[in-house]
């Protein structure tokens, strides 16, 4: 599953997709719920056929499941499912940090706390 799908483009099917996207993570569109072309395309007042690539585009991230004839839904996440992103997500933000320390300049830190200070100390 790729969580970190979002791309700097700003076509109409991405920034459906990054809507939905964005619901779907934060918990606002939960599993089993249904979603419409139509619902999305007249919210965002736009025609339906940049929903309809979005849709397709988080159905091969595994975010919401097509089903013929019935519509689409938010996939559900399994509690292994949860595990496993939570611990990507913790090793990524380690791997994150160790490549942010590896790169720091002390120097830089110290300018930085300096002008951190004379923002709490107004004189």
């Amino acid at each position: 599953m790729r969580l970190w799908n979002l791309k700097k483009d700003n076509s109409l099917s991405e920034k459906v997709y990054q809507r939905i996207y964005k619901r779907i993570i934060s918990g606002t569109l939960k599993g089993g719920d249904k979603i419409t072309e139509a619902s999305i395309s007249s919210s965002m007042g736009i025609s339906r056929a940049p929903v309809r690539e979005a849709l397709k585009r988080l159905s091969e991230d595994h975010l919401v499941v097509l089903v013929p004839r019935s519509g689409c839904f938010i996939a559900l996440l399994s509690k292994e499912e949860v595990e496993e992103i939570y611990e990507i997500r913790k090793r990524l933000e380690c791997m994150a940090l160790e490549y942010a320390f590896e790169k720091l300049d002390i120097n830089e830190v110290r300018d930085l706390k300096n002008e951190f200070q004379k923002c709490l100390d107004p004189a």
